[in-house]
Protein backbone atom coordinates (compact mmCIF):
# COMPACT_ATOMS: atom_id res chain seq x y z
CA UNK A 1 0.00 0.00 0.00
CA UNK A 2 2.62 2.22 0.92
CA UNK A 3 4.83 1.14 -2.24
CA UNK A 4 1.62 2.14 -3.95
CA UNK A 5 1.31 5.88 -2.54
CA UNK A 6 4.70 6.47 -3.41
CA UNK A 7 4.26 5.36 -6.60
CA UNK A 8 1.43 7.27 -7.26
CA UNK A 9 2.89 10.74 -5.73
CA UNK A 10 6.32 10.10 -7.55
CA UNK A 11 3.77 9.68 -11.09
CA UNK A 12 2.02 12.94 -10.32
CA UNK A 13 5.07 14.70 -9.54
CA UNK A 14 6.59 14.12 -13.17
CA UNK A 15 3.01 15.01 -14.65
CA UNK A 16 3.35 18.08 -12.96
CA UNK A 17 7.12 18.66 -14.24
CA UNK A 18 6.30 18.55 -17.79
CA UNK A 19 3.54 20.80 -18.06
CA UNK A 20 3.70 24.11 -19.54
CA UNK A 21 5.39 26.40 -17.37
CA UNK A 22 6.37 29.09 -19.78
CA UNK A 23 3.27 30.63 -20.60
CA UNK A 24 2.76 33.65 -22.28
CA UNK A 25 0.65 36.52 -21.32
CA UNK A 26 -0.51 38.85 -23.33
CA UNK A 27 0.78 42.70 -22.93
CA UNK A 28 -2.43 44.13 -23.89
CA UNK A 29 -0.94 46.26 -26.93
CA UNK A 30 -2.41 45.54 -30.28
CA UNK A 31 -0.29 44.68 -33.11
CA UNK A 32 -0.60 46.63 -36.30
CA UNK A 33 1.13 45.49 -39.54
CA UNK A 34 0.75 47.86 -42.53
CA UNK A 35 0.62 45.85 -45.42
CA UNK A 36 0.63 48.94 -47.71
CA UNK A 37 4.49 49.94 -46.73
CA UNK A 38 6.71 51.27 -49.43
CA UNK A 39 10.44 51.55 -49.29
CA UNK A 40 12.88 53.57 -51.13
CA UNK A 41 16.78 52.68 -50.89
CA UNK A 42 19.73 55.42 -51.56
CA UNK A 43 22.80 54.70 -51.37
CA UNK A 44 25.80 57.72 -51.38
CA UNK A 45 29.02 57.37 -53.03
CA UNK A 46 30.98 55.85 -49.61
CA UNK A 47 28.39 53.29 -49.72
CA UNK A 48 26.04 54.77 -46.49
CA UNK A 49 22.54 53.79 -46.76
CA UNK A 50 19.48 56.06 -46.82
CA UNK A 51 16.23 54.88 -46.36
CA UNK A 52 12.50 56.57 -46.59
CA UNK A 53 9.57 54.57 -45.29
CA UNK A 54 5.97 55.65 -45.62
CA UNK A 55 2.17 53.97 -45.60
CA UNK A 56 0.76 56.83 -47.02
CA UNK A 57 1.82 57.18 -50.98
CA UNK A 58 4.72 59.66 -49.56
CA UNK A 59 2.51 61.89 -48.08
CA UNK A 60 4.69 61.64 -44.65
CA UNK A 61 7.36 59.65 -44.28
CA UNK A 62 10.41 58.16 -42.08
CA UNK A 63 13.52 59.06 -43.48
CA UNK A 64 16.56 57.16 -42.63
CA UNK A 65 20.17 58.85 -42.69
CA UNK A 66 23.58 57.07 -42.95
CA UNK A 67 24.05 57.66 -39.24
CA UNK A 68 20.89 56.01 -37.87
CA UNK A 69 19.06 59.28 -37.16
CA UNK A 70 15.34 59.04 -38.16
CA UNK A 71 13.79 62.09 -39.56
CA UNK A 72 9.99 62.83 -40.10
CA UNK A 73 9.15 64.16 -43.32
CA UNK A 74 6.11 65.58 -44.91
CA UNK A 75 5.50 65.87 -48.95
CA UNK A 76 5.90 69.43 -50.47
CA UNK A 77 4.71 70.82 -53.79
CA UNK A 78 7.12 69.85 -56.83
CA UNK A 79 6.97 70.28 -60.47
CA UNK A 80 8.45 66.47 -61.00
CA UNK A 81 8.70 63.62 -58.58
CA UNK A 82 8.86 63.32 -54.79
CA UNK A 83 9.92 66.16 -52.45
CA UNK A 84 9.65 65.35 -48.53
CA UNK A 85 11.02 67.89 -46.16
CA UNK A 86 11.46 68.48 -42.27
CA UNK A 87 13.25 72.02 -41.77
CA UNK A 88 17.22 71.44 -43.17
CA UNK A 89 16.46 67.99 -44.08
CA UNK A 90 14.79 67.28 -47.30
CA UNK A 91 14.63 64.03 -49.44
CA UNK A 92 13.64 64.72 -53.78
CA UNK A 93 13.48 61.53 -56.02
CA UNK A 94 11.70 60.72 -59.27
CA UNK A 95 12.35 57.75 -61.13
CA UNK A 96 15.76 58.39 -62.41
CA UNK A 97 16.90 61.20 -60.25
CA UNK A 98 17.69 61.37 -56.26
CA UNK A 99 19.03 64.50 -54.24
CA UNK A 100 19.02 64.05 -50.41
CA UNK A 101 19.75 66.89 -48.01
CA UNK A 102 20.70 66.15 -44.84
CA UNK A 103 21.05 69.41 -41.95
CA UNK A 104 21.38 71.55 -44.72
CA UNK A 105 24.64 69.96 -46.49
CA UNK A 106 23.53 67.84 -49.65
CA UNK A 107 24.83 64.54 -49.88
CA UNK A 108 24.63 63.02 -53.94
CA UNK A 109 23.11 59.58 -53.77
CA UNK A 110 22.18 57.22 -55.93
CA UNK A 111 18.42 55.43 -55.81
CA UNK A 112 19.03 51.74 -55.75
CA UNK A 113 15.33 50.37 -55.51
CA UNK A 114 11.84 50.82 -54.24
CA UNK A 115 9.88 48.02 -53.25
Amino acid sequence: MLRNVLLATGLAALLAGCSATNKSEPTGDPVVIADNVQVSVFVDKNGGVYTVNTTDNYETAKFTDAAGKIFTLERQPSANGIRLVDGDTEVFFTDVDAFITVNGKEIPVTKKNKF
